[in-house]
């Protein structure tokens, strides 16, 4: 994942989250975290899913440091599951968080 920083102040967060993906009912794929249960997302395919995944937990994470809310995560076993590992960096500062 390639980002630009706007600002020099900005300091990267690097989160290493596991993504797994599942079919639905509907035959769309849907990408999700165990350990973050309030961020799914679906696609066509299971690239498009993880890509989309990965663009709401962006989201999700810059809201709650935004707001100045912890982030918590819920420890989850290990999985026999396909899933995929993707570091994600956001960049902030004190005040909010900015992505490019």
């Amino acid at each position: 994942m390639n980002a630009k920083i706007l600002n020099k102040d900005y300091d990267p967060i690097k989160l290493t989250v596991r993504i797994f993906t599942k079919i639905d009912k509907d035959g769309e794929y849907i990408a999700y975290c165990p350990e973050f249960r309030n961020v799914i997302a679906g696609g066509k395919t299971e690239e498009e899913a993880v890509e989309r995944f990965k663009t709401a937990f962006k989201s999700h994470i810059e809201t709650l440091i935004k707001y100045n809310k912890s982030i918590n995560c819920i420890p989850e076993n290990k999985s026999s599951k396909k899933q995929f590992i993707e570091d994600i960096e956001i960049y902030t500062n004190s005040k909010h968080p900015v992505l490019v």
